[in-house]
């Protein structure tokens, strides 16, 4: 069993074959399956759509400066939309902080 991932860039239907092949003997008909998928109006848009946050060398922790990225959310649908990051596994190691990590994001 794996797990398949389709991020897909527009909103409209696709028909993919997907590419099995085993190892040493390439290319075999019966493995071959379509797969039918669909992508979706997003719920909500996010700027920048990647966060990268550069490595960073600490040699001593009062020296240490925080970085951060401002990520715009906004909502394409008319109606409001309410929104919330689980963070409790960010508290664990209180590396990373999202603030705030809930709220209404309005029409529009």
């Amino acid at each position: 069993m794996f797990s398949l991932k389709f991020t897909p860039n527009d909103v409209r239907t696709y028909n993919i074959e997907l590419p099995l092949t085993l190892f040493g003997y390439g290319k075999l008909e019966s493995l071959s399956r379509m797969i039918r998928c669909e992508g979706l109006k997003p719920k909500f848009l996010m700027e920048p759509k990647i966060l990268d946050f550069k490595k960073k060398i600490i040699r001593q922790v009062d020296k240490a400066i925080p970085s951060y990225i401002e990520v715009t959310l906004n909502n394409p649908d008319l109606r409001s939309l309410y929104w919330k990051i689980d963070t409790q596994y960010l508290e664990v190691d209180n590396v990373f902080q999202i603030l705030p990590n809930e709220g209404r994001i309005d029409g529009g």
